[in-house]
């Protein structure tokens, strides 16, 4: 009874270690330039080559104000690699969002250059993330 019940506990114990073992999947950035917060995000959290994602970009001012009305573009790029231009243009989802849909070809390190045009004053914010 004693040998089950341990056997049990350790097995209980290898799982939780697993579990925390395996790293933070979420790719969410956050950074701030002229005023600007930018908060990065990706859906699902940890792309993959060919399935679709959604880019999402959350704009606010330095006391949390949503940014209404901003033009916001994507270009995607593998660092040090050189490829096509990948270009997207932001769908304004209203209170600050703005989303853009892609599907990346190939796996490893993905860069997100997104442009932020308000109030006449451009804006760039580099965001890095892996794609599986």
């Amino acid at each position: 009874m004693k040998k089950n019940l341990l056997s049990s506990l350790v097995l209980v114990a290898l799982a939780l270690l697993l579990l925390s073992c395996g790293g933070n999947n979420t790719q969410e950035f956050t950074q701030t330039q002229n005023e600007i917060t930018a908060n990065f995000s990706s859906a699902p959290a940890s792309p993959t080559v060919m399935e679709p994602v959604t880019l999402s970009l959350s704009l606010t001012v330095a006391k949390g104000q949503a940014i209404v009305g901003a033009q916001v573009a994507y270009n995607l790029t593998m660092p040090g690699m050189t490829m096509p231009p990948n270009q997207l243009q932001a769908m304004d989802e209203g209170n600050g969002l703005y989303t853009a849909d892609a599907t990346f070809t190939m796996s490893g390190d993905w860069r997100a250059e997104v442009t932020v045009d308000y109030g006449g004053e451009l804006t760039i914010f580099n965001f890095d993330f892996s794609v599986k």
